[in-house]
């Protein structure tokens, strides 16, 4: 397992996120450059992308929006904004698709995306 900070798992993912746009950089450049295996980068692109499910299950008899913020979309959000234009608008409109679907309302989603409430109503009419 592999043990590395949130912060250097976020760079694996970003870097990951480079190599899925572009032609000449592949996931074996991304696992050299991070010193990483690539069982540990798909178990990292995991781990953000659906979220850590062991610390949710912990979680999520506390407070259940809180914890699938916190385990599953605050990483995919802090990811999102490196990014501008066209990118960051796919990213976001498919972080707000998949929270709607997670049982969260519209002005919830906002005050956890710090978005106008119109703005997420307007993502939501648009897929």
């Amino acid at each position: 397992m592999d043990t590395r900070s949130k912060q250097e798992q976020i760079e694996i993912y970003r870097a990951y996120l480079e190599s899925r746009s572009t032609d000449n950089y592949t996931i074996n450049h991304v696992c050299k450059k991070m010193n990483v295996s690539r069982s540990n980068l798909y178990h990292i692109v995991r781990n953000i992308e659906k979220g850590n499910t062991k610390q949710l299950e912990k979680c999520l008899a506390i407070s259940r929006a809180n914890c699938v913020w916190e385990h599953i979309y605050k990483q995919r959000s802090l990811i999102i904004e490196d990014y501008t234009g066209r990118t960051q608008t796919l990213m976001l409109r498919a972080l707000i698709h998949d929270m709607r679907k997670d049982g969260f309302g519209v002005r919830e989603i906002g005050r956890y995306l710090a978005k106008e409430p119109a703005l997420i109503e307007y993502y939501l009419r648009r897929k």
